[in-house]
């Protein structure tokens, strides 16, 4: 009976959030100087998605999802997204990049 309050009581093991730092550190440059900004700005509130229509910063969706777990999409997308409630990926095959017509 102990250890079944104890496992009650015990504070719950949550995952150990990465310092700023180590957050920065893996943060992928942006072909784009202007653009780094925003992802650092990003990186550094902890946000989960990065709406925007650069081609540099949509670039690198991938990478920030893997590395930081932030999403970048396009507007477009996201609005699709919410509307049919279903994930939408562009003729290009990359989440949030449209192809030009």
């Amino acid at each position: 009976i102990a250890q079944h309050y104890q496992a009650h009581l015990a504070p719950a093991a949550s995952p150990v959030e990465p310092s700023l730092a180590d957050r920065l550190a893996r943060l992928p440059r942006c072909r784009d100087d202007d653009d780094q900004k925003f992802l650092a700005l990003a990186c550094e509130r902890a946000a989960h998605l990065l709406i925007t229509r650069d081609r540099a910063l949509l670039r690198l969706a991938r990478t920030t999802r893997s590395r930081l777990g932030l999403d970048i999409v396009r507007g477009e997308v996201l609005s699709a997204e919410l509307v049919t409630g279903a994930p939408q990926t562009p003729p290009t095959g990359r989440p949030g990049i449209a192809k030009r017509a």
